[in-house]
This record gives structure tokens, sequence and C-alpha cells, in this order.
């Protein structure tokens, strides 16, 4: 396959030697090499063939990359540094990189600390590699850059589009490395390396949770609104806030001043989950429940004049009466669409609007709304913001 540039590995399959070997010698246009490793199969691997990490994905005879992920990086992990910095030394042109360490790997403490990276970056520059001018940076788990110097040592950071950073240690042990310590709420990690001022085209950032120095993040984002207004910005998992409810990162000072204050920047784009097992419970901190239509109140309060688009996911099963707040329930089946009705209309500049819901549970015998109660349901949000240029409703229209 002479003419291959991308190769795509997933996880559930297991790549040998003769694979990597084979897609050298026969593949000299390849510009994406994606490896997606698993931490799981690192022992049956040496139990079939008795080879070490280096025999089984040597990858350092690659170069002229574009992209490159490694993911799950287990075995001797300064071998695998090697390997990296071999292969970006002989990619000057690499627009998009990806690492991560297998947990396992983590836990082992096999030549791993948290400055695996910036030993990563500097082992770049000794070689003689100059700055890349990479365009997406995702810093998967156990690759963390915690040195600005050492982050330039491997890119000019104005170039960047896309960063992730995977700042979380859910599958990590008592005794491992700890990126948080306990009671505190900044890591280490370099986020002031992606401010506005050092990463002018950045447009898209995630995180795996939302802690204290993620927001110092947006803070500096937040300081002038075209800065935020052109990012993106993601949080993976939301449970972890201390508080329980995701939601509340809508309501000022978020019910934890100092900790976890409300979102710092006016929202452009906007997905919520609205299902009765997220929002309804009981706060810490708070003296009530924090309802459905508080919640949208409050992204009200906040970016009226902001908003342009919005996604809803609702309840797609049989809620006792209690709870059956939709719109004509009985007949459209929805939940949650009279009080989305009520609020898109103070949404000035709203544009997009989708709503999707749950999946049914497998005994369930209700199924999702028919045709009629969805283009009936599409009339009434649309008459409710006159400014809506397009809606999608469980994946129609």
């Amino acid at each position: 396959m002479p003419a291959l540039q991308t190769f795509v590995w997933p996880e559930e399959w297991r790549l040998m030697s003769g694979t990597v070997a084979a897609l050298h010698e026969s593949c000299s246009r390849l510009k994406a090499i994606h490896y997606y490793g698993h931490s799981d199969r690192v022992e049956l691997f040496r139990l079939r063939t008795d080879s070490s990490p280096a025999t089984l994905y040597n990858f350092s005879g690659f170069a002229n990359l574009h992209q490159l992920t490694l993911s799950q990086l287990r075995g001797d992990l300064a071998w695998w540094k090697g390997n990296v910095v071999h292969i970006l030394r002989h990619s000057p042109g690499l627009r998009s990189l990806e690492l991560s360490i297998s947990a396992k790997s983590i836990r082992s403490r096999r030549n791993y600390d948290t400055n695996f990276f910036d030993q990563l970056c500097g082992g770049y520059a000794a070689v003689g590699g100059l700055p890349l001018c990479l365009q997406s940076l995702r810093c998967g788990q156990g690759v963390f850059p915690m040195s600005h110097a050492s982050l330039a040592k491997l890119t000019d950071v104005s170039h960047l589009e896309e960063v992730h950073i995977f700042n979380h240690q859910e599958y990590w042990g008592q005794d491992d490395v700890q990126l948080y310590p306990s009671e505190q709420s900044r890591s280490g990690i370099v986020f002031n390396a992606f401010w506005p001022q050092h990463c002018p085209n950045l447009r898209r950032f995630s995180v795996s949770i939302y802690q204290l120095d993620v927001h110092e993040f947006l803070c500096a984002w937040a300081v002038d609104p075209s800065f935020s207004r052109r990012l993106a910005f993601c949080v993976d998992d939301l449970r972890h806030l201390g508080y329980g409810d995701p939601s509340l990162l809508f309501r000022p000072n978020s019910g934890h001043p100092g900790r976890h204050p409300g979102l710092p920047i006016k929202l452009r784009m906007l997905g919520l989950d609205l299902d009765r097992d997220t929002i309804f419970r009981s706060v810490p901190d708070l003296d009530e429940e924090y309802w459905r239509e508080e919640v949208l109140g409050d992204i009200v309060a906040s970016n009226t004049e902001s908003l342009e688009g919005l996604m809803i996911c609702t309840p797609m099963h049989q809620d006792d009466d209690s709870y059956s707040i939709g719109l004509n329930t009985e007949l459209t089946r929805f939940y949650d669409l009279d009080v989305l009705q009520e609020v898109i209309g103070r949404f000035h500049h709203l544009k997009q609007l989708s709503v999707n819901g749950h999946r049914p549970l497998p005994d369930s015998d209700w199924g999702p709304p028919t045709p009629e109660a969805i283009l009936d349901a599409a009339k009434k949000l649309a008459g409710a913001a006159p400014g809506l240029m397009y809606i999608n409703i469980y994946e129609r229209f």
C-alpha cells in the first residue's frame, strides 16, 4: 500500500512488530499514525511473544509525519521517551501530537513521574530539535505539561488551535502519584502557558475535571470577551466538582465561594443534560433542590446576549406525574419543552437549537416521540424564538 497516508490501529486489536515493520517498509508516504494501545493487554503480549515493547511497537523509523498519536504507552517509559523524541526530531512538519500512558505503567512507577512530558521536551531539544508548530496537542493520562520553558522547547504555542489536558487521576490508588494533593485545587500543570496572550489561535480547550487551576485559566480568557467568544471549552467529567451537581457552575459562586466559583465566561455555544437523575438532587451547602427551571434561568441570566447555540438532552423514559412537566406530555411524550419554550426567547441571539433525549431502558415499553409530536414541538419552539435558523429535535429537521 505505497499510497497509504493514514494508519489507525484501534485498542481492540493486538499490534505486532511485523505489522509495524511492514508499514515502515511499504508505506513511504505515510503522514499520520494513530496507535491506541490497551494497558490490560501487556501481560497477554508477554505471554505470547516474550518480547519487549521495543520489539512490539518500534515506531522510531517513521519520519516526516504530520500527525502522531501514541496512546496507553506501557513498559519501559524511558525507552518510549527516546522513541518519541526520534520521531519528533525527524518530523519537523508535525501538526498534531497526542500521548498518554497506561494506568498500569503509572502505578508501577517504572521510569515514571509527573515530569515525563517535560523530560520528553528536554530530550527533544537536546538532540537538536527545533520548536514545532503544533496545531493540536493532546496530553492524555500521565502526560502533564508542568513547565512553560519545557513546553516552549517542543512547540511554538502561538500556533496551537486545540489543546486537551487529562488532569484526572481517578484510576490511581492512594499510593500512586497524586496530581491534586489532598485539599488542593492546583495541580502544577502550566495552564497559564495557554492563556490568550501566548495562544492567540487557540479555538478549543478541554480538560478532564474542573478544578481551581482550570477556573483560573478561564478567567484569563474572560478578561476580553473577544477571546472567550472564540474559545470552545469542554470538561469531560463534571461529577468531581466537590458539590455533586455540574449545573451549579451556572449559579453565582456555585455554592463554594473561593473553591469552585461560577463560570467566568459568557457562553456562545452550550450543551446541557437535563436528565432528572442529574439535576434533581439535594446539593450540599444549598437549602433547596436545584430544579431544571433554575438551571435554565441561571444560564439565561448570565448569557442572554452571548448564547447563539443550545443543545439540550432531556429524559426519554416514563416518569411519575410529579416530574412530568413536558409540553402536553401525554401526547408528545416530551419532557422539559414547556420550560425550554419559556426561556429560549430570552436568548436574544440564539440561532441554533438541538433537543435530544436519553434512550428508554431496555425493559421499557415506551418509545421515542412520534414524527407528529416532533413537528408540533418544533413549531412551538420556533415560535418562542423567532431568531432561530436551525432546529434539530431527536435527529429530525
